[in-house]
């Protein structure tokens, strides 16, 4: 699967996203695209927020009744970043302006997610 096409293809999919990305949890980026410069590193950003997921898994495995967790949503006041994991050391981030409804982007998170994990 090319990741490159993949997220490229999900950024066009959403037309207020303003970037979108399948991370590592290493902080290293398999693939990245984007509607033009960021005012901030997407990586350092992205990279910081998907510690939130690490602490979700963790707390996921003190009470495994509770189910795993499977995506975050952190809001700013610049802008919305779904995270969705994918696979154990991978995840799926798009970043869209702030006021955007999230609904869309979830969808075909989702449906890439599915795709990507028969990949990874």
């Amino acid at each position: 699967m090319n990741f490159a096409q993949k997220t490229t293809e999900l950024l066009h999919n959403l037309p207020q996203a303003q970037a979108v990305s399948l991370m590592g949890f290493d902080g290293l980026p398999l693939a990245t695209a984007a509607h033009g410069p960021l005012p901030w590193d997407m990586a350092t950003l992205l990279t910081e927020y998907a510690q939130t997921l690490v602490s979700l898994r963790r707390a996921a495995q003190e009470v495994p009744e509770a189910g795993a967790p499977v995506d975050v949503v952190v809001h700013t006041t610049e802008a919305t970043v779904l995270m969705r994991l994918v696979h154990r050391e991978y995840y799926l981030a798009v970043v869209q302006q702030a006021d955007a409804p999230m609904g869309r982007a979830r969808f075909f998170m989702d449906l890439l997610a599915r795709a990507l994990v028969q990949e990874l």
